[in-house]
């Protein structure tokens, strides 16, 4: 049995500061991941170990050596050239010299970390820190300078090219005497973590000098093992020593390599390597961008839209399994039938590949268009005022997909090219079910409108000259959107329907795809239920919709005052309104055109048309007010609390509109009621416009 004693392990510092050494993160491991819990273990870890004036054990870091050789590899696994300029650096100078050496003609060796990237990132944030707290000169101890006497590249080399440039800069800030963290732009998700465990290790360090000096004792201790490629590369990728157990994302590259190394396939591994770097580099920005979420959620969401791309024509299981059970029961047992036969295990993965690499090209895009790289010029499908990027955000971000419409989105463009706002003409006959409903309603509040007040006969007036008018053109996005909204509770009928409309549409022309999921499902329901039935999702998004067709943003962020925790629906008739004195010396329900507190339960209460979007204080201090009262506030509010210009209702537009039209009905207080139900027709108008 092969031991390791602990007289050849090394210390941390030693191996910082080695100068024979660089360290490469590959490009096919996931980028930056570690977050606040991790960052503080290894603090408590040397805090204790300082204090005890022991010893500690950093686990084993596990490395391959690459030839410098490699670095003429464009092609290669371990390394992208694109965008690093350090890599770009090594490789001018292999090309200049045959040999890579420091400015003393000493051999330097490439490493590559293959377990311990995390550690050995977050080691070099905390060394830089170090360094400044002893005003230690960083160039002798983190970087190598070349044989030319020139050229300086770090000791630590990052994937991707942008995280390895942010890295650069961070580490420059933390060697200063007054770092300026502002001067630094996060672009991913890696980097952010980056910084923000970088602020909160400078400020540990400073509070704890003694422990923060514990990273330089022979006592801090770690071990290394070199591997084989061939081993490092296959068998070995399964170990995750990251301090977090493996995802059901990383499980998933784990298995698939465990497949392909069983078969003796070492170029499938290799691209299995490669695609997987790519699809996390992809997940980082995506996250981002707040397309996915953050850490385990994320990957599970990542692995719930693959399961869905690979199979949504074929299986619907994948609409309604988890990552964990798509894991399990579609990805797993699809290689375990394949198992014996390497043609099948071969053409599987490969085709799974295949699939794998459209989802990143086209969440590259999707991407691109969310952070605003593209059309920024394009105007909105919607509104002038706005730019289709908005439109990308408020269905992907504030809608959010279920994975199977997301999934049939990023299919789209594989399929034929074309970009998600692009419209195709559709023919849509009119529907009189669509606007039966809302006419029915206007004439029923019109016929209970005898000698109401002028504002109120107006406006149904108004909406009684409303005439739809089916689309005739609509976008992939729209389509998508309009299935999320219409059909957010799918029963397993639309499931299966589902599958079948994916295995008929997806070898048609893109004018007969859009024709036919445009017609996937229709309005008549989301339309009645606005107008008298209560569907919290949805209602909250059409209200952020109706605010942004007037100008305003709610969907992704508050009014510039709004100090409480965030909007929620305020009642109009407050649920308790019946506590209100003011309500019960008017003479209570009655007064109001409601027969008793069970009329008002059923048919106002819930009612789209009584509820709007209010800061949390202000709803609060608004209370059980009667709407007459309230009315004063949406149109022109005091603030929450009163005069601090904090939580000002009518800063919303659709609350400052709300309220002008309470305050035209008055002292008619019977016209409420009423209005309560106008405004939930106009609301049903507004919805099917938007999504009819």
């Amino acid at each position: 049995m092969k031991i390791i004693h602990s007289n050849q392990f090394e210390s941390i510092y030693n191996l910082l500061t080695d100068q024979a050494t660089i360290f490469i993160i590959p490009s096919f491991q996931r980028p930056y991941a570690w977050e606040e819990s991790q960052v503080k273990d290894l603090w408590q870890d040397m805090i204790k170990a300082s204090s005890l004036n022991g010893g500690h054990y950093l686990s084993t870091f596990h490395l391959i050596e690459i030839n410098s050789s490699e670095l003429l590899n464009n092609q290669s696994v371990f390394l992208d050239f694109q965008g690093n300029d350090d890599l770009n650096k090594l490789q001018s100078a292999f090309q200049k010299d045959g040999v890579l050496q420091d400015h003393y003609y000493k051999p330097i060796q490439l490493h590559m970390v293959v377990d311990g990237q995390q550690r050995l990132t977050s080691l070099f944030l905390l060394g830089h820190i170090f360094a400044a707290s002893k005003n230690l000169n960083v160039s002798n101890l983190f970087y190598v300078t070349l044989r030319d006497s020139v050229t300086t590249v770090p000791r630590l080399i990052q994937h991707p090219g942008d995280d390895h440039g942010f890295f650069a800069r961070l580490v420059n800030q933390l060697t200063l005497p007054t770092p300026s963290f502002s001067v630094l732009t996060t672009k991913s998700q890696s980097q952010m973590r980056m910084l923000d465990n970088a602020k909160r290790m400078m400020d540990w360090g400073h509070k704890n000098l003694k422990a923060l000096g514990f990273l330089n004792s022979q006592d801090f201790k770690i071990s290394i093992i070199q591997l084989d490629a061939h081993f490092g590369l296959t068998s070995f990728m399964t170990l995750n020593d990251r301090g977090k157990s493996l995802t059901n994302l990383e499980k998933l590259k784990s298995l698939l390599l465990q497949y392909a190394v069983d078969v003796s396939n070492i170029p499938l591994t290799r691209q299995l390597h490669t695609e997987f770097g790519k699809l996390y580099k992809t997940l980082d920005s995506c996250v981002f961008c707040n397309l996915f979420n953050n850490g385990k959620d994320g990957d599970d969401q990542l692995v719930r839209l693959l399961s869905c791309y690979l199979r949504m024509a074929t299986d619907r299981d994948a609409i309604w399994q988890s990552a964990e059970a798509a894991y399990d029961n579609f990805f797993r047992a699809e290689l375990q039938n394949a198992a014996g036969n390497p043609v099948n295990v071969t053409a599987l993965i490969t085709n799974w590949l295949k699939d794998i690499k459209e989802v990143v090209e086209q969440l590259q895009q999707l991407e691109n268009y969310l952070s605003g790289r593209l059309g920024a010029g394009v105007p909105s499908l919607h509104y002038t005022h706005c730019s289709v990027n908005d439109d990308y955000r408020v269905t992907l971000l504030s809608l959010r997909l279920q994975p199977h419409f997301l999934a049939l989105l990023l299919k789209f463009r594989a399929l034929y090219g074309r970009e998600w706002h692009q419209s195709f003409p559709i023919t849509a006959l009119f529907n009189p079910a669509l606007v039966q409903p809302i006419q029915t309603a206007i004439l029923d509040i019109q016929s209970r409108s005898q000698n109401q007040p002028k504002a109120l006969t107006d406006l149904l007036d108004k909406l009684s000259r409303y005439d739809w008018v089916p689309r005739t053109k609509i976008s992939m996005l729209e389509v998508i959107e309009r299935m999320q909204i219409l059909n957010w509770n799918m029963s397993s009928r639309w499931n299966a329907n589902f599958v079948n409309y994916c295995r008929s549409t997806f070898s048609k022309s893109v004018n007969d795809f859009i024709q036919q999921w445009s017609t996937w499902c229709g309005a008549k329901d989301f339309v009645e239920n606005i107008l008298s039935g209560f569907n919290e999702t949805n209602l909250k998004f059409l209200l952020k919709e109706q605010e942004r067709s007037l100008c305003g943003h709610l969907h992704f962020s508050l009014t510039s005052n709004i100090s409480s925790t965030g909007l929620e629906l305020e009642h109009v008739f407050a649920q308790n309104i019946d506590s209100d004195p003011h309500f019960n010396a008017l003479g209570g329900f009655s007064a109001f055109g409601i027969i008793d507190k069970d009329d008002f339960n059923q048919n106002v209460l819930w009612r789209s048309g009584n509820l709007v979007w209010l800061s949390e204080s202000a709803n609060a201090a608004l209370g059980n007010k009667t709407p007459d009262i309230k009315a004063g506030d949406y149109c022109s509010c005091p603030g929450h609390p009163a005069g601090t210009h904090q939580n000002v209702c009518s800063d919303i537009n659709i609350v400052r509109k709300l309220g002008g039209e309470l305050s035209s009905l008055g002292v008619h207080y019977s016209a409420y009621r009423l209005y309560i139900e106008a405004r939930s027709v106009e609301l049903a108008i507004f919805g099917l416009n938007r999504f009819g």
